[in-house]
């Protein structure tokens, strides 16, 4: 099953780039502005983005308890006996 989808999906996604190939060229410009606007950013390296009013941030909050320390590599601490994301 897995095998034939991966197919299916193969040639349906063949089909399109044949079919819309300016829709192609437009993504890969898209791709390679963006790619452009990530090398030229000139950034400190050391210094930390403040996310605290960042849309998705503010989203994830709403459903999810969270913290805004960093706790290591894990995604989950526990705070005052209470499981929150970091």
């Amino acid at each position: 099953g897995a095998v034939a989808m991966r197919a299916l999906f193969i040639g349906a996604g063949l089909l399109a780039i044949e079919k819309f190939r300016g829709v192609l060229v437009g993504f890969a410009g898209l791709l390679i502005y963006s790619s452009y606007k990530i090398l030229t950013n000139v950034s400190d390296k050391d210094s930390e983005e403040d996310l605290s009013e960042n849309q998705v941030v503010k989203l994830v909050n709403k459903f999810v308890k969270s913290t805004d320390k960093y706790d290591g590599d894990n995604f989950f601490t526990t705070v005052d006996g209470v499981r929150l994301a970091t």
